[in-house]
């Protein structure tokens, strides 16, 4: 296996990130879409849990599928 040279090492440090930042941002938006019912028709109970786990589940798996989707490039 060659080693790497600085230029390559570097340009997959910023892809890390930018898989991360992304992934992040399009789990916080899915989150809020999710669960906005929460807050706009004023769920309450176990509707309100279930509704914020949903958001939780949803925008974890997309953050996931994000960072898969962009490092498998690599």
């Amino acid at each position: 296996m060659p080693t790497r040279t600085q230029t390559e090492r570097d340009r997959i440090t910023i892809e890390i990130g930018y898989a991360l930042f992304t992934a992040g941002l399009i789990g916080l938006g899915i989150f809020v879409i999710a669960a906005s019912p929460v807050v706009f028709w004023g769920l309450r109970g176990p509707d309100a849990v279930t509704d914020v786990r949903m958001g939780l589940g949803l925008g974890t798996a997309a953050a996931l599928v994000r960072v898969v989707s962009v490092l498998r490039r690599w």
